[in-house]
């Protein structure tokens, strides 16, 4: 078993290894020559117009607000466990599931500003709240986009695992819950959180002007411009890196795990963006060749 130290948990031994899996795939995709394999593991990491194989099993890409759905609900559900009730109740089935699953010795339940995690609870609230918004009311989606059943099934793990993460380290709350007061790197992972936002929201916007303004059909692709699009072809992806990156310096002094998030998200991103700009690269011959993947002059 692999061993984290002493805050190790179920979730942060998934974290671990999920993220070890994606950096197997990440190298055997990007940067050695097995097509066979990498199109196996293509059904686990890859989706919409990245997607290289399709299967009968395939769901609609507009099953994904599923997620954003399924995580307000679960989320808003956290905390109101964790601040109005004041923490998981033994003699609840599921609270004691969560409480296996979440356990770890290090955890602590009598101190600490445990507001600085509702903090990071309602960040993420925020987050997935505008990403539902941006669902239905901003993104003009590609009726063509696949995902696969195994990416569906991760996508509602994934998501039910995020406040389970944030709380991994407490399990009640003291009546004290501690001070609202923020300081510098907290309030600097605000100011981060916010930035990340609007990166990846107006990333969106200029994918949905695209469609809306008859430049490009709804179910096909172009190349996109303005913004980081002169200089990234994923801007969106940085984004969402950049938002939990902000949550993390907000929340880390009380949850070490969710640099575990972070790992994850951060490996994730830039295998779809390294993807993403395959795919840009290999369709259109006009594409600018100065544009990385994700990170500006970079990568």
């Amino acid at each position: 078993m692999l061993q984290l130290g002493p805050a190790s948990s179920m979730v942060n031994v998934f974290w671990c290894y999920y993220t070890l899996f994606l950096i197997i795939t990440y190298i055997i995709k990007h940067h050695l020559n097995f097509p066979r394999f990498a199109q196996l593991l293509d059904v686990f990491v890859s989706y919409g117009k990245r997607k290289s194989s399709r299967s009968l099993l395939d769901l609609p890409k507009s099953f994904s607000n599923h997620f954003y759905k399924w995580s307000l609900t679960w989320n808003v559900y956290f905390l109101y466990v964790m601040k109005i009730d004041g923490g998981y109740d033994d003699t609840n089935p599921l609270h004691k599931l969560m409480m296996k699953v979440t356990y770890n010795p290090a955890r602590n339940t009598t101190s600490g500003n445990i507001n600085i995690l509702i903090l990071g609870s309602l960040l993420l609230i925020l987050h997935i709240s505008r990403r539902l918004y941006e669902y239905h009311h901003v993104s003009v989606s590609s009726s063509k986009g696949k995902i696969s059943w195994s990416q569906y099934l991760w996508g509602i793990a994934y998501y039910s695992l995020l406040p389970m993460t944030l709380f991994t380290e407490t399990s009640k709350f003291p009546s004290d819950s501690g001070s609202w007061k923020l300081n510098w790197t907290q309030t600097c992972g605000v100011i981060i959180f916010v930035i990340g936002c609007w990166v990846e929201h107006s990333t969106l916007v200029i994918f949905a002007h695209m469609r809306r303004n008859g430049r490009v059909k709804k179910d096909s692709y172009g190349i996109p411009y303005g913004g980081l699009f002169n200089y990234v072809s994923c801007p969106h992806y940085l984004g969402e890196i950049i938002i939990y990156v902000g949550i993390l310096l907000v929340v880390d002094t009380y949850c070490t795990s969710w640099r575990l998030v972070v790992a994850y998200n951060v490996i994730a991103h830039l295998h779809l963006a390294q993807n993403c700009h395959h795919f840009y690269k290999i369709n259109f011959s006009s594409y600018p060749p100065q544009r990385k993947a994700i990170i500006p002059w970079i990568l």
